[in-house]
């Protein structure tokens, strides 16, 4: 080390100059000032970097939310919203039919030369009980698509619903003719042959159905009815109870239980008809009607009349075309000592026995009226 005052050299942790005496400097020790001076000064937090289109939002926010918006479109554009038509579609299958007909409105006006659109219009109307509506619809569609054989099927069923049961078997016979191996064509000609009382053939007509869908509740279901009207009530309502297992609620099953029940008082008592009649009460009126006529006969049997003579008055209005339901209010009348009612609707059915061309319910039927007549 070396003197601070004269430069001698000096040994080291000497405290005073050996030549000139003079004590030496100490070593000098940082002071807080000292560090305060050599401690580099501390920075400012950055600021983030802002948009001169959005100035209230940082860059850094608008990019994730341009990436939410793109990632938000690119979902949109591999899942669109469903189209009118398959709303149509979707919402016929799921039956909430007021629902579907706004939606297969909007299919038609979207696209009329669509014949899916069309034929599950019909089926809606068909079902909404615009059975008209529903025939229109169906043609449009097999003018559109001569193959559609869904179109066939519902307009076969719109047709047998009005009760026009030879254009109805034509429309049958195209779905069976071009889809053979689907048994909603066999299915539907079995009942329509039922009601022009082709009893043999919609026999062979619900087999072929139940061949290819074994246990298939509405083979079951038209079958009891053929099976009832061929007078075997007993297998009627066994089959009829099997349908109901796998479609439960069928309005016009529990209408052919309740007919069959009826044949045999001996068997079910009349609070067992009476609540089998009430649960075919719906579907399209023709079919009310018959289910009013029947439980209308077992209030009568249970001497209920003046519930008996609701249920006929009403089947009367439903169906003043239907003869079985003045013939069965005739009986109701006449028991209850009303005799010119009785006579008038005697007069009445065997009229419309006659324009049937059931030429034994019109003979039986005037013998009626002579026996009860003055």
């Amino acid at each position: 080390m070396f003197c601070t005052h004269c430069g001698s050299e000096l040994r080291e942790g000497t405290h005073f100059c050996t030549n000139c005496g003079k004590e030496l400097n100490k070593p000098r020790v940082a002071t807080a000032s000292s560090q305060a001076e050599t401690t580099p000064p501390r920075t400012q937090p950055l600021q983030p970097l802002r948009s001169k289109l959005f100035p209230g939002i940082p860059v850094g926010c608008l990019i994730v939310i341009l990436l939410a918006l793109a990632r938000a479109c690119s979902l949109a554009n591999q899942h669109p919203a469903p189209s009118a038509a398959h709303q149509c579609q979707s919402l016929t299958d799921a039956k909430d039919y007021k629902a579907a007909l706004t939606a297969c409105n909007e299919a038609v006006q979207a696209d009329s030369t669509d014949s899916s659109s069309y034929q599950h219009r019909c089926a809606v109307k068909r079902n909404l009980r615009d059975d008209s509506g529903a025939i229109t619809d169906c043609s449009e569609a097999i003018g559109l698509d001569s193959t559609n054989t869904d179109a066939f099927n519902e307009r076969c069923l719109a047709h047998e619903d009005r009760g026009d049961f030879q254009a109805a078997l034509s429309d049958c016979n195209v779905v069976i003719s071009q889809r053979p191996s689907d048994e909603s064509g066999w299915n539907n000609r079995c009942m329509v042959n039922a009601d022009l009382g082709n009893l043999k053939a919609a026999v062979n007509d619900c087999g072929r159905a139940l061949s290819q869908q074994p246990g298939d509740g509405y083979a079951l279901g038209n079958l009891c009815s053929v099976e009832f009207q061929m007078g075997n009530a007993t297998k009627a309502i066994n089959d009829c109870r099997a349908s109901l297992k796998t479609l439960p609620g069928r309005y016009e099953v529990f209408g052919t239980i309740c007919a069959a029940e009826n044949t045999l008082p001996n068997v079910y008592p009349p609070a067992a008809r009476i609540s089998d009649c009430g649960s075919a009460i719906g579907g399209n009126p023709h079919r009310i009607a018959a289910a009013l006529s029947n439980r209308c006969e077992a209030y009568f049997d249970a001497k209920q009349y003046t519930l008996a003579l609701a249920d006929c008055d009403k089947a009367v209005r439903l169906a003043p075309n239907e003869p079985e339901a003045y013939a069965g209010r005739a009986v109701l009348n006449a028991t209850l000592g009303r005799r010119s009612e009785a006579i008038s609707d005697l007069w009445i059915a065997a009229k419309l026995f006659k324009q049937k061309g059931d030429l034994a319910s019109y003979q039986q039927t005037i013998s009626t009226l002579r026996e009860i007549q003055p």
